[in-house]
């Protein structure tokens, strides 16, 4: 009885230790990551060519067996080793920054200092006509409304595209409760500059 037992689990270990993964079939290795201050996450997406990485899936060993499952990332911040280690309200929003950064914007520019706002590239050069339009981009604000809360207003450069030249910004304001769920307040001032829309080439600002 107790060898037809160990047969039944070791062919139940072997089952599970083979789909142990949430890999999807098109990932591919330059679309793999694991951030570096999350390193119990790993995140997988297939190369889009000219829009970077696309269909990105999040991943965390999960449970005894430690299985790789996918992951909502809104809502699993609070299972993670770094939340658990934060102890005050600041390390907590430290955390959560960082979240944003390398985990929900893997992909694209936080801006932690005005003087990253950068509105033209390679291409796109001449667009003084709408210079003044622009809105004012800011650092990282954080506030604690309410006890075990935590809101932080960013913006985020989410150019991606590498074969036409469009410029984007979004300012988004992110909360996050004491079990590490985190939200989306809002986003505003979202626009891009698009430079490629007509003949001419005469740049345009669209707030979306």
């Amino acid at each position: 009885m107790l060898r037809f037992m160990k047969m039944i689990f070791f062919s139940f270990f072997l089952t599970t230790a083979a789909f142990a993964t949430c890999k999807p079939d098109y990932a591919e290795k330059g679309c793999t990551t694991k951030p570096s201050s999350f390193p119990e996450i790993i995140i997988y997406a297939g190369f889009a060519h000219d829009y970077g990485c696309m269909g990105e899936v999040f991943c965390m060993p999960i449970g005894l067996m430690g299985i790789e499952k996918e992951i909502n990332p809104m809502l699993i911040l609070g299972e993670t080793q770094a939340w658990k280690n934060a102890q005050s309200p600041e390390q907590k929003a430290a955390i959560l920054l960082k979240w944003i950064e390398e985990v929900l914007h893997w992909q694209d520019r936080i801006i932690h200092y005005s003087s990253d706002a950068v509105f033209e590239n390679g291409k796109v050069r001449n667009f003084d006509s709408i210079r003044n339009q622009i809105p004012v981009i800011t650092e990282p604000s954080i506030s604690y409304p309410q006890k075990n809360q935590i809101v932080v207003t960013l913006w985020v450069n989410v150019s991606r595209s590498t074969m036409r030249p469009v410029i984007e910004y979004k300012k988004i304001t992110y909360s996050v409760g004491k079990q590490g769920i985190v939200s989306i307040i809002s986003v505003s001032e979202a626009f891009k500059i698009d430079c490629w829309r007509n003949a001419q080439h005469i740049c345009e600002i669209i707030f979306k």
